[in-house]
């Protein structure tokens, strides 16, 4: 814990869960000023008397994160900034898809995609006018990989990375850096899935040493993705094939798809693209002479782009 936060407004949601009450010690021990963001409000009490009791600076926001601009209001009123915001809140309501309902879906979604929006979208300007910031969203494997029963769970957390892979590139100028990890921890959600002698092996103190390095002024990267749990942590990135090209009269049927599938999915000296203008430029190769050099003057201009408004 040598790196320190001395100086810095965290805020923490979903502090009072096992993962965001360590991220919460943490960042508080290492110097921070914490923003303990929940609505569990007894657990919540209990962390912050445990923190200030031995003269940490940290403070409870018992409003619910979906209503970012009250968190983000409160926090500027007291500290006058936000250096790092980590949102971790979230629920589950696991159906399967056939009985999930329209409240089931929206549920989650709300806890997790809108929750971590709005407050990401308070923090945002202020963070722009700093020029500094860092965002720590939470992803899942469930949405990586899919899950049974998690059919809403799932698409809240790719949105997250969708998020997350959006603010990378509108923050870049600004010096805010925006990553998604997908913890795999002991926690009050996967406690109901997982068995109860995991708990030391799959403790949240193992993903914690991530979080903190993603929301420290160090953080080497933004856009990316990391998956993380029992002391193992590894990136995920984006992998395609190379594919293949079709002239205009090749691809006009179903049948000559399918007779040329296995060029499409080839994965043989695969590509890793990491940006829009990746896919622009591999869609050149289908195009004339004259198209594609049309096509790459505008893909190339895009590199200097900026965000509408910016």
């Amino acid at each position: 814990m040598s790196l320190s936060f001395s100086g810095r407004v965290a805020v923490v949601t979903g502090a009072a869960g096992s993962l965001g009450s360590s991220y919460v010690r943490w960042l508080a021990r290492s110097g921070a000023r914490v923003v303990a963001n929940d609505i569990a409000v007894g657990p919540l009490e209990e962390l912050v008397s445990e923190l200030t009791g031995v003269g940490l600076e940290v403070w409870p926001s018992r409003v619910d994160s979906a209503d970012g601009d009250s968190v983000i209001a409160d926090v500027m009123q007291r500290f006058g900034r936000i250096d790092a915001l980590i949102c971790n809140a979230g629920t589950l309501v696991d159906r399967a898809f056939h009985r999930m309902s329209d409240a089931d879906w929206q549920a989650v979604i709300t806890s997790h995609l809108l929750g971590s929006m709005r407050i990401t979208r308070a923090a945002w300007p202020h963070m722009r006018n700093a020029k500094y910031g860092r965002v720590v969203l939470t992803g899942s494997a469930s949405g990586l990989y899919g899950f049974f029963g998690q059919a809403n769970y799932a698409a809240a957390k790719m949105g997250i990375l969708g998020l997350s892979n959006a603010l990378s590139v509108e923050g870049a100028s600004h010096n805010i850096r925006t990553n998604v990890i997908c913890p795999l921890a002991m926690s009050k959600l996967s406690g109901k899935i997982w068995p109860p002698s995991l708990r030391s092996a799959l403790s949240p103190d193992k993903v914690t040493p991530l979080v903190a390095l993603l929301a420290h002024e160090s953080c080497p990267c933004t856009g990316a993705c990391f998956e993380a749990g029992g002391g193992w942590i590894a990136e995920v990135r984006l992998q395609r094939s190379r594919g293949t090209v079709f002239d205009v009269e090749s691809c006009d049927s179903i049948e000559r798809l399918l007779e040329r599938w296995q060029e499409i999915t080839d994965y043989t000296n695969a590509e890793y693209p990491s940006q829009v203008a990746d896919t622009y430029r591999s869609a050149a190769a289908g195009m004339n002479a004259d198209e594609a050099t049309r096509w790459m003057q505008f893909v190339e201009g895009l590199g200097g782009a900026k965000t509408p408004g910016d």
